[in-house]
C-alpha cells in the first residue's frame, strides 16, 4: 500500500516483500517525498510481515495492526516517525478487532462481530459511549469524517439489507443509514464529510451524498465483469475520482461534474514469475531480500498521483503521465524536460552544463569514480606481479598468510594498479600492489555469507594488504591447509576500460546531493549514457571491475549496509538513522562476479562486492573493508 503521511509532503509504502519461498516473506516499509530521492527504512517501526497486517495513517500519525492469536497487537507511532509510542494488545474477547481509525489517530473503531465500539488509542482503550453501538458489525470497509465515521457492511454479504452505509456519530452512535444500488468493495469520503464515493463489485461507482442520501452513480469501466473489484480514490474537494479494476487495466479519471471518465495508464499486477524472468531467476533462488510489488496501489498526494507499480507522477489539475518507470518505487519523479545528449569528446563540465546540471557540477564532479574493467587474458603465463584472479600470490618478503580464527584465508585475487592507472580516477592508488584473502568456508562459501555477523567480525573475514610499488615479489605457495574447495584456479588479468563512472540515480551518493525532480531527471538520462551498456541493464550481469559503481543485481542499499557494519550494527537490516549522506562515503573497490576460468562461483548472475570509505582508501586503510553479495 501507498499513503500520504500528510506532514510536510511525506508518504509512507508499506507491504510485504517477498521471496521465492514464502516462508523467507519478511514486511518492508519506507519513508518518501515525492520528487526527492531520499527514503527512510521504516521496518524497525511498521511490520508488515502478513497479509492481513493493517496500516491507518491519520493526522501525522501511523497505527499499524498485526493479528496474534485471538486479538490484535496494535501499535501507536508519533509523529516523527522516531520511536512507537503505545502499544496495545486488543483481545477478541473483550475488545473486538480495529477495523478504522479517525482522523487524528486519536480513537479507534472496534468489532467483535455483534456490534461496534469507538474506544479511545490509549493504553486503556476506554469506550466513549456507555453503551456500544450495535451497528455493522461485520464491517470491511470505514471511512472517516469530521462529525464521526461512515461504515459499509461486509462486502461479500449479498444480502440487499446489508448493502447500505451507516453514519456513526463521533461516539459510534447511529445517526442515519443510506442503501446502496449494489454490493460494496469500498467506500472513501471527501475532505469536508459531506459526499462518499461507493465502489460497488462489478464496476459500478456510487457517490452518495452523506446529509441527503441523494445518490448519483457512475460506470467508468464498461468492460467490467459482474464479479470485478473496483478501487477508487476521491479528491479531496470532491471534483473527481480516481478508479481502477483490480483484475488489472487502465486507472481512469472521472469529472463529478460533467460524468466523462479519461484513461490515465496502464496500470496492472506485477507477478513473481514475470519478475524473475526478468531478472534472469526464473526456475532459481532468488534473494531473500528481493522486493516484488505484486498487488498494485495508488493515491493522491498533495498535487501528485502516487502510484505503487508504474513509479508515474501525474498533476492534478491536468492527470497526464510525466514519467513512469520500473516497478516498485523507491521515489517518484519527474521524467526529464530537456533531451540530455553526452559527447565524450566534450569534459564532463560542459556535459553537465548542457544537460542542465551546471549548478551541481562541483558536487557531482566529486562523484566521478570511473570502474576499471579487468578482462581475462589469454596466456598460460604467469608474470611476477601481474594482476589474476586465483592461483598464488605475489607477496613481499617476510610475508605471513593471512588467517581468520586460525584458519588459513584463501587467496582471491591480485591487482596491479599501476596496470590501472591510465584508467583509473584521483584518489584510487597510481602503483603497487592489492592482494585480497577471504574467509572461505570449506565449500569454497564465502564465510561471511553463510552466518549472521556484524560489522567488526564480517571485516575480519576479509583481508585486503596494500604492497609497495619497491617491494620485490615473490610467487609463495597456500598453506596446505587451504582445501582444493578453497582454492581457485589461476587466471591472469589486464586492465581495458573505463566503466560506471558515475553513481546511478537511486545511490547513497545521488540522493545525498538534494536535486529536485527535474535535475534527478536530467542526471539520469546522462548517467545512462556515461555508463553506456556496463549498467545494471547489461544482459550479461557483473563484469569484473576495480573501482567505479557497481552493476547492481537486487537493490542500490550496498552503502547503507557498509555503513550500518561500520557502526556495529546489522548490516542485513538497513537502520533508519543512516542517511544518504553517510553512506555516500563507501565506494566501490572491487566487484567480483562468477568466473568461469578461475572457478570463482558465487552463483549464476551473482558478484562479490568490496566496499571501502573514500578516507580509508586515500590512507590505505584496508582493515575495514566492507564484503557483500547479490
Amino acid at each position: 500500500m501507498i499513503v500520504p503521511l500528510g506532514v510536510g509532503g511525506a508518504y509512507i509504502c508499506a507491504g510485504r516483500r517477498d521471496a521465492y519461498d514464502d516462508r523467507d516473506a519478511r514486511g518492508y516499509a519506507f519513508l518518501g517525498e515525492p520528487g526527492a530521492g531520499e527514503t527512510r527504512d521504516l521496518e524497525k517501526l511498521i511490520r508488515m510481515d502478513s497479509e492481513k497486517c493493517r496500516l491507518f495513517v491519520r493526522g501525522g500519525r501511523v497505527v499499524t495492526v498485526t493479528p496474534s492469536g485471538a486479538g490484535q497487537i496494535i501499535k501507536m507511532i508519533e509523529p516523527s516517525l522516531a520511536r512507537v509510542h503505545i502499544t496495545l494488545n486488543a483481545k477478541l474477547a473483550s475488545h473486538g478487532f480495529l477495523i478504522g481509525v479517525d482522523r487524528a489517530a486519536e480513537c479507534g473503531l472496534f468489532s467483535d462481530g455483534e456490534k461496534a465500539t469507538v474506544r479511545r488509542l490509549d493504553e486503556s482503550l476506554a469506550p466513549l459511549a456507555s453503551s456500544a453501538a450495535a451497528a455493522a458489525p461485520d464491517a470491511a470497509w470505514v471511512a472517516t469524517t469530521e462529525d464521526g465515521w461512515v461504515v459499509a457492511n461486509h462486502a461479500l454479504d449479498s444480502r440487499r439489507e446489508r448493502r447500505s452505509l451507516i453514519v456513526l456519530d463521533r461516539e459510534g452512535r447511529p445517526v442515519r443509514e443510506h442503501r446502496l444500488p449494489g454490493i460494496l468493495s469500498q467506500v472513501v469520503v471527501a475532505a469536508n464529510g459531506a459526499l462518499a464515493a461507493c465502489a460497488l463489485i462489478g464496476g459500478e461507482v456510487a457517490l452518495v451524498e452523506l446529509a441527503s442520501g441523494e445518490t448519483r452513480r457512475f460506470k467508468p469501466h464498461q468492460e467490467a465483469k459482474k464479479k470485478d473489484w473496483v478501487r477508487i480514490v476521491l479528491e479531496p474537494r470532491g471534483a473527481y475520482f480516481l478508479s481502477w479494476i483490480t483484475t488489472g487495466g487502465s486507472l481512469n479519471r472521472t469529472d463529478l461534474e460533467t460524468g466523462s471518465t479519461t484513461p490515465l495508464l496502464e496500470l496492472r499486477w506485477v507477478t513473481r514469475e514475470e519478475t524473475f524472468a526478468q531478472r534472469g531467476w526464473f526456475g532459481k533462488k532468488a534473494p531473500k531480500t528481493l522486493r516484488l510489488a505484486y498487488v498494485p496501489d495508488f493515491t493522491l498526494h498533495g498535487t501528485h498521483l502516487l502510484t505503487l507499480e508504474a513509479r508515474t507522477v501525474c498533476d492534478r489539475g491536468d492527470p497526464r503521465i510525466l514519467s513512469i518507470g520500473e516497478s516498485f518505487p523507491s521515489e517518484l519523479e519527474r521524467g526529464a524536460t530537456r533531451p540530455v545528449k553526452y559527447s565524450p569528446r566534450r569534459g564532463l563540465e560542459d556535459n553537465l552544463r548542457g544537460a542542465g546540471l551546471g549548478a551541481h557540477q562541483e558536487t557531482i564532479r566529486a562523484f566521478w569514480w570511473p570502474g576499471i574493467e579487468l578482462a581475462a587474458q589469454r596466456t598460460s603465463t604467469l608474470v611476477v606481479g601481474q594482476s589474476r584472479l586465483g592461483g598464488q600470490p605475489d607477496c613481499p618478503p617476510a610475508f605471513e598468510w593471512p588467517s581468520y580464527q586460525a584458519t588459513p584465508m584463501a587467496f582471491l585475487a591480485q591487482i596491479d594498479l599501476t596496470d590501472a592507472a591510465p584508467y583509473a580516477a584521483p584518489g584510487l592508488p597510481a602503483r603497487g600492489w592489492l592482494l585480497i584473502f577471504i574467509a572461505l568456508e570449506a565449500q569454497g562459501w564465502p564465510l561471511a555469507m553463510s552466518k549472521p555477523t556484524r560489522g567488526p567480525e564480517r571485516f575480519e573475514m576479509l583481508e585486503i594488504i596494500h604492497v609497495d610499488a619497491e617491494s620485490v615479489l615473490s610467487r609463495l605457495a597456500p598453506p596446505e591447509a587451504i582445501t582444493e574447495s578453497q582454492r581457485f584456479a589461476p587466471c591472469p588479468l589486464r586492465a581495458t576500460r573505463r566503466s560506471n563512472a558515475l553513481p546511478a540515480d537511486d545511490s547513497a551518493a545521488v540522493k545525498s546531493w538534494g536535486l529536485g525532480a527535474e535535475a534527478t531527471a536530467a542526471y539520469r538520462a546522462l548517467c545512462d549514457q556515461v555508463n553506456g551498456d556496463t549498467e545494471d541493464g547489461d544482459d550479461d550481469g557483473p563484469r569484473l571491475q576495480l573501482a567505479g559503481y557497481p552493476h547492481v543485481i537486487q537493490d542500490n542499499m550496498m552503502e547503507y549496509e557498509a555503513e550500518a557494519a561500520m557502526r556495529g550494527q546489522d548490516p542485513d537490516r538497513i537502520q533508519p538513522d543512516i542517511s544518504a549522506a553517510d553512506a555516500a562515503h563507501w565506494r566501490l573497490l572491487l566487484q567480483v562476479p562468477s568466473h568461469g576460468p578461475s572457478g570463482v562461483d558465487w552463483g549464476e548472475m551473482s558478484a562479490l562486492y568490496l566496499w571501502v570509505r573514500s578516507d580509508h582508501l586515500s590512507a590505505l586503510d584496508f582493515d575495514r573493508v566492507y564484503m557483500t553479495m547479490q
